[in-house]
């Protein structure tokens, strides 16, 4: 079983999930003990990681729109 499949069983999307991201959010402390093989994998795949969290260290001018991984909290993998 890959850990991209893992992940989906470990933290699998609700009815109520109203984004498109390929499993519910993946707290950062779980993401950084496997990011290196998940990594490969979202290459091949075609994913990639949004970060989520408070938009702290960057909300100097206005709104920011991303939050950065300084600040993350979880991340969502999606699709490009």
């Amino acid at each position: 079983m890959s850990v991209m499949e893992l992940l989906k069983t470990a933290f699998p999307r609700t009815k109520s999930t109203k984004h498109t991201a390929f499993c519910e959010r993946i707290p950062m402390v779980v993401f950084e003990l496997v990011e290196e093989q998940v990594r490969t994998e979202m290459r091949a795949k075609g994913y990639v990681t949004r970060y989520r969290g408070p938009r702290v260290s960057n909300n100097t001018y206005g709104n920011p729109t991303t939050t950065r991984r300084c600040d993350a909290t979880h991340v969502l993998l999606y699709r490009k």
